[in-house]
């Protein structure tokens, strides 16, 4: 007599002992790796005048983890939030200038000392935790990851430009990553209640 098994065809008296099935795991085969991209991107203001101080606050977080240091790049990696336009910062001449970024963790992981503060960007690759470089001509601000960014945790940072002398709608404001690249997408607008 013959029996069907899932292993195939065996003998009666055989013992059918067969390996289980291999599920096939996308992050299992051979060099898979996962698209980085922002699954939040919020931002919003402190004030809507004209020439008037402005603290601007997005809430980021990626769908994985981000290195702070790739042996590949040399120039680092960074997240740019551009086409701020017609803001200024500092004196308001062009060329490009530091800012200071104010953040938090809201959710997910703490720093290696337990806090949440925001020590995550700097305003260069090997530059001062908690700043960002403000290209006043191109209207960007660019952060290079100094600490591991975790995934699926909300880092709320808040850095502040002077609003236009003139009324504006507001722009298609977007964020990505360089070094490694996260697609350019753009930011989900806060509106009031």
């Amino acid at each position: 007599r013959v029996n069907q098994s899932l292993c195939g065809v065996v003998g009666e008296d055989e013992a059918v002992t067969c390996p289980m099935p291999k599920i096939n795991i996308p992050d299992e085969q051979p060099l898979f790796v996962y698209a980085p991209r922002f699954v939040n991107r919020e931002m919003g203001q402190s004030t809507p005048y004209p020439a008037t101080l402005n603290v601007l606050t997005i809430t980021l977080a990626l769908n994985v983890p981000i290195p702070a240091i790739v042996d590949t790049l040399d120039d680092g990696v960074s997240v740019v939030i551009s086409n701020l336009a017609r803001a200024v910062a500092g004196p308001g001449g062009g060329g490009k200038s530091e800012l200071q970024v104010f953040g938090r963790i809201l959710d997910g992981v703490a720093g290696a000392d337990g806090s949440r503060s925001n020590d995550f960007f700097a305003s260069s690759y090997q530059g001062a935790a908690r700043t960002a470089e403000w290209d006043n001509d191109a209207k960007e601000l660019r952060m290079w990851v100094v600490r591991n960014l975790p995934a699926n945790t909300l880092l709320e940072l808040s850095f502040e430009l002077t609003n236009p002398v003139t009324g504006q709608f507001s722009p298609d404001i977007a964020v990505k990553g360089l070094g490694i690249p996260i697609e350019e997408v753009f930011v989900e607008k806060e509106t009031a209640p």
